[in-house]
């Protein structure tokens, strides 16, 4: 199978959160992601709405099993997304939280530093359901 390496360290996404979601978040706790989770290399190309106020930075160290870069084989969009693709059910470290705050010229209400945890999942947990790693 193609693959591309997870060659960028750090990737992004903008979505609404509420701030029971956001306080759910805690610093230095693990989290769960259990879909596929579509990102941006590139700041300015990140999904970014009027309804977004909370921006995921992700901190990435991973094997490319875990995430990979979508290159322009399997997106037809790369050259306006510069889309990483993380796969189902990442575990991740809360690394640091902020309130109101300004990152490369845009406000946000919210904003959380994410770094992947390269190690195998629990399985037998409870948290999670089912490991798809298509990659």
């Amino acid at each position: 199978a193609y693959q591309y390496p997870c060659k960028t360290k750090r990737t992004y996404r903008g979505l609404w959160m509420t701030e029971t979601e956001y306080n759910s978040y805690l610093e230095g706790e693990f989290q769960y992601i259990p879909s596929f989770l579509s990102t941006s290399r590139n700041f300015s190309k990140f999904y970014k709405n009027k309804g977004v106020n909370c921006l995921m930075i992700f901190k990435i160290e991973c094997h490319p099993h875990r995430a990979f870069e979508v290159g322009k084989e399997f997106s037809k969009y790369e050259k306006e997304e510069e889309e990483t693709l993380f796969s189902c059910y990442n575990k991740f470290k809360v690394v640091q939280k902020k309130k109101k705050f300004e990152f490369n010229g845009e406000e946000f209400e919210f904003g959380i530093l994410l770094e992947i945890v390269n190690e195998d999942l629990d399985i037998n947990s409870g948290k999670v359901f089912a490991v798809l790693n298509y990659f």
